[in-house]
């Protein structure tokens, strides 16, 4: 009988570093999903994929930037989206520094920098916008993450507004 409870207690203590291990690993797993994810958002981007990027957003997601209302739901991000797509001089480049998976797995966040290429609706001509972001993330039923509130910060000052006539 004193055997078994050392025996036991060493037993216990694998099985629970064994879960750990599990959890580092199922982490890992995820923050490498959502860096996929957002590599195949950027994608869509700038092949203007409108479709495929409206799937990896949840229903009820927001976008929130400086300057500019919060748009909120599936159906009015694409449809605040579609005109930076048309736009013949659009490019976006965007990269997560890091990525935090909250411990109960089914919510995290990126943080990143970005530079957008647009028309100037003033000028005509392109004009390039560098920023941050914050992104969050849900894990839904299927396992898969969704985009769920991403908030833009741009570090360009605001184009001089137009002339009053």
């Amino acid at each position: 009988m004193n055997r078994v409870a050392p025996l036991t207690a060493v037993a216990l203590c694998l099985m629970l570093s064994g879960c750990k291990a599990a959890s580092d690993a199922e982490a890992s797993k995820d923050k490498d999903a959502i860096l996929q994810l957002e590599a195949e958002q950027m994608n869509d981007f700038n092949s203007k994929n409108i479709t495929a990027l409206m799937a990896g957003y949840a229903d009820d997601a927001a976008m929130i930037s400086v300057g500019g209302p919060t748009v909120k739901g599936k159906q009015a991000i694409e449809a605040a989206t579609k005109p930076m797509l048309s736009d013949p001089a659009f490019s976006l480049q965007f990269h997560a520094y890091d990525v935090k998976v909250a411990k109960s797995g089914d919510l995290a966040y990126t943080e990143g920098t970005y530079t957008l290429t647009l028309t100037n609706p003033m000028t005509r001509q392109p004009m390039t916008d560098k920023g941050s972001y914050v992104t969050t993330y849900v894990k839904v039923v299927d396992g898969s993450w969704k985009l769920k509130t991403d908030v833009i910060v741009s570090q360009t000052p605001p184009p001089d507004a137009p002339p009053q006539q």
